[in-house]
């Protein structure tokens, strides 16, 4: 039986020839036929073309009127595709091929005439295309003979209509529109996802002969329940009203817009991240108290005033220091402090007591001392830690967070794909309003995360685009990346479109011949690498602001105390004159 079907509907002009039909379809050992049904015109013959069945194979013998009349009612239903294998019988093809010139045979139609002794192939590029005529086999009344047929890959140069999001790329009108969405050497980290769609579907164009013209819309489009339709001047609305069969920008996957596009086999991985310089121990406030714990600087200022009350003790006893020495608490401590700190002993002392404890406390201050310099030099030496690995350390960390502002990057924080990502807008880049979130400019946003603090969201390779360009080798370095997103994007082509199974075969095409891995090569930048720093990594004035913050202290208390001085030197001069004038006074 032609086609193998399973299920064959005849729409006969007389009895006879239906028993006719089935005979001579039920007399092959290799028929898969299952169900069969003899149609007459005045029948509900639109319940034949809504079957299940697949494929689905119906017969119309075009000597009677009326079932011509049935096949343009058919076409003008749009149900002439794949899913309905249709055999025309007509002895004189002539007279077929003429009335089937005004009938649509779409381009991925499976229509057939049989006519004396051959069979022939019939589809149309366009409704208002010349009819295709192709033969595909001959027939007697004792066998068929079916030879290749010849593959529909030439639409001729027809045109098919396409749609693309370009936010942020700016066209100039005295360039050709198309050969600056596809110059990735003109602002390629700019509308990625949208121009490597674009440029996958121009292989097609040299695949199958077709040209493509498109339109340019601002946004994607969303399903709105308010509106009962995608929102107005976007990407899925050209589509939903017709107006494009192709949509050309990678989109991801909504049940909303299957209901109106089919999406093609997936072209790309869409990866989105934060990426933020990572803050240096050698930056931090806290930078000369890393290399003890919170312990190790208790029990050490714990043993610095113990040895200086014992120091006090022994020096206000009976026995006196020879030469003799300062006996304060304040003086025994300036000793331990800088005892500590390897500056030695400046006092002498005789007593073995006081020798002694001097001996132990500087035997402690070295091995403190050790470990503290062995830790600050490793702080140079080796790599800087990375300890900000997830969302959650990202947020509680003191970086600044912000994202792209593109619109496909509000749904995602909005729209619950992710808990990840929702929590990272809830805690740190959601505003008072939806215009006061924490969105920024690319450009803007990456000059930010180069200078320190902040952490930028967006699609990996607009990134990695600019921060190519724009970060020097030591500053790719001190890249740090988290992973937020990593979704399958593709294009679209509408439902009931003639060319989809065309688009569909034609990216795989693509893929299996490597052209997509090239252009996803071309299109979508990797992360750069750290090929080795520069220099080592500078301390900054944040480590040393403890340092710096105890030194003005102890400048401002030197000059009080110096003016309190100053002030009782005055008082004691003042009473030294009083006094040398009374003394005068009584011998007058």
């Amino acid at each position: 039986m032609y086609k193998n079907t399973g299920t064959v509907n005849g729409f006969v002009c007389s009895l006879k020839d239906g028993k006719d039909l089935l005979k001579t379809a039920l007399e092959g050992n290799n028929s898969k036929l299952t169900v069969s049904s003899m149609l007459r015109a005045n029948e509900d013959w639109l319940n034949v073309f809504q079957s299940k069945h697949h494929p689905v194979g119906t017969f119309f013998d075009f000597r009677c009127s009326q079932h011509k009349k049935i096949f343009l009612e058919i076409s003008q239903g749009l149900m002439l595709n794949a899913s309905n294998i249709i055999l025309i019988y007509e002895p004189t093809v002539e007279i077929a091929f003429s009335y089937l010139e005004h009938v649509d045979i779409p381009f991925d139609s499976e229509v057939a005439v049989l006519g004396k002794g051959k069979i022939y192939d019939l589809y149309k590029i366009h409704v208002l295309s010349p009819l295709i005529m192709n033969s595909i086999g001959f027939w007697d009344e004792y066998k068929l003979t079916m030879k290749e047929k010849l593959p529909r890959n030439d639409l001729k140069g027809h045109r098919i209509k396409g749609s693309i999001v370009l936010t942020n790329l700016q066209l100039k009108k005295e360039i050709d529109a198309e050969k600056q969405i596809l110059n990735f050497t003109l602002d390629p980290q700019l509308d990625v996802l949208s121009r490597f769609g674009f440029t996958v579907h121009k292989q097609l164009e040299k695949l199958y002969n077709f040209r493509i013209i498109f339109n340019t819309t601002h946004d994607w489009g969303y399903y709105r329940k308010t509106l009962g339709h995608f929102d107005p001047g976007t990407m899925f609305r050209a589509i939903e009203l017709g107006e494009a069969d192709l949509g050309l920008s990678c989109s991801r996957i909504f049940s909303e817009r299957l209901s109106i596009s089919f999406f093609i086999p997936p072209l790309k991985k869409f990866r989105t991240c934060f990426v933020f310089k990572h803050p240096s121990t050698l930056a931090a406030y806290s930078a000369f108290a890393m290399p003890f714990t919170m312990g190790s600087w208790a029990c050490t200022f714990c043993m610095i005033l113990l040895a200086g009350l014992i120091l006090r003790l022994i020096r206000n006893f009976k026995i006196k220091d020879n030469p003799p020495n300062d006996a304060s608490f304040s003086a025994s401590i300036l000793l331990i402090i800088g005892t500590m700190c390897q500056q030695g002993l400046y006092v002498d002392s005789l007593r073995l007591s006081t020798r002694v404890l001097s001996i132990f406390l500087e035997l402690m201050s070295l091995l403190i001392y050790s470990f503290y310099g062995a830790e600050l030099v490793g702080f140079l030496l080796t790599p800087l830690p990375k300890n900000i690995n997830s969302i959650d350390k990202l947020i509680d960390s003191p970086i600044k967070l912000y994202a792209e502002n593109l619109s496909y990057h509000r749904t995602h924080f909005t729209g619950n794909i992710s808990e990840k990502v929702t929590k990272a807008y809830e805690k740190a880049l959601k505003g008072p309003t939806p215009d006061k979130d924490n969105f920024i400019n690319l450009t803007t946003g990456i000059e930010m995360v180069q200078k320190g603090g902040t952490a930028l969201y967006g699609q990996e390779s607009n990134l990695y685009t600019v921060i190519e360009k724009s970060f020097s080798t030591s500053e790719k370095c001190a890249l740090s990346e988290i992973e937020m997103l990593l979704l399958w994007t593709t294009t679209v082509i509408r439902k009931k479109s003639p060319f989809r199974e065309l688009t569909y075969k034609g990216i795989m095409i693509v893929r299996e011949s490597g052209i997509l891995l090239r252009e996803d090569l071309k299109w979508h930048h990797q992360r750069p690498h750290c090929l080795g720093k520069e220099g080592s990594d500078a301390v900054t004035y944040e480590a040393t602001l403890v340092a710096q913050i105890l030194f003005v202290i102890g400048v401002m208390l030197a000059i009080i105390f110096y003016l309190f001085e100053k002030q009782i030197e005055k008082r004691k001069n003042k009473n030294r004159a009083l006094e040398i004038l009374e003394f005068q006074c009584m011998y007058i």
